[in-house]
């Protein structure tokens, strides 16, 4: 089996702060839990969570005011 570690454990592996590492991993089924409680994931899972995170984010953006016909993430995406 893969060695998992605890929302903190990965927060610090992906740089990101442990409130972001909660939220991406809130719908997530945990892949063990070492300690009764305390869910722990494969750093794969936590990867393919935080992809799923930041897309609904990107879409998110989108849906705001276009100005000059032009989204702020579309131009970002030109440049």
């Amino acid at each position: 089996m893969q060695e998992t570690y605890s929302p903190h454990n990965l927060s610090l592996k992906f740089d990101l702060d442990r409130a972001t590492a909660l939220r991406v991993l809130k719908d997530v089924l945990p892949d063990a839990e070492r300690t009764k409680g305390r869910p722990t994931y494969t750093i794969a899972t936590f990867a393919r969570a935080l992809e799923a995170h930041r897309l609904k984010n990107a879409s998110n953006a989108n849906d705001g005011p276009i100005a000059d016909g032009i989204s702020d993430t579309a131009s970002l995406t030109a440049a």
